[in-house]
């Protein structure tokens, strides 16, 4: 295993079934699993962070504090992966994310996507730098 995957798996803590709470109070969990590198096991259904960020995906949410809550509930409902990218907001999805669940929220994985490139909608030109990724995976 590698030791990435062993780090992913540390900070996620237990994920043994009886730890968690009913599935009628946690319904994601009845979605059934799937492995990530063959050994990262999360559920089916999980939450694409992308509308936490402003109109078009781009600045900061109307309702940050409601954005915040979203994420809680998702979480308290049996989310376990959420879904996010760099480009959305961009960065502002990851901090919302941060803010909400770092770092209390053991078992929950949110992988990115880092250095996508997107539409600048103020400026209307395409961005990205091979650096950024280096800069997301830290």
């Amino acid at each position: 295993m590698s030791r990435t995957i062993e780090a992913i798996k540390h900070h996620m803590g237990p994920t043994d079934s009886t730890l968690a709470a009913s599935a009628h109070k946690r319904p994601a969990t009845r979605s059934g699993t799937f492995s990530i590198g063959g050994n990262l096991s999360v559920h089916r259904l999980g939450y694409g962070a992308m509308q936490l960020t402003g109109p078009g995906v781009w600045g900061e949410p109307a309702d940050r504090a409601q954005a915040i809550a979203v994420l809680h509930r998702s979480v308290e409902l049996g989310i376990n992966l959420i879904d996010t990218a760099d480009s959305y907001g961009p960065y502002v999805s990851e901090e919302i994310i941060r803010e909400a669940l770092h770092p209390t929220q053991k078992g929950l994985l949110s992988p990115q996507r880092p250095a996508l490139l997107g539409l600048v909608p103020a400026d209307g030109f395409l961005w990205g730098d091979p650096n950024i990724s280096g800069r997301s995976a830290r």
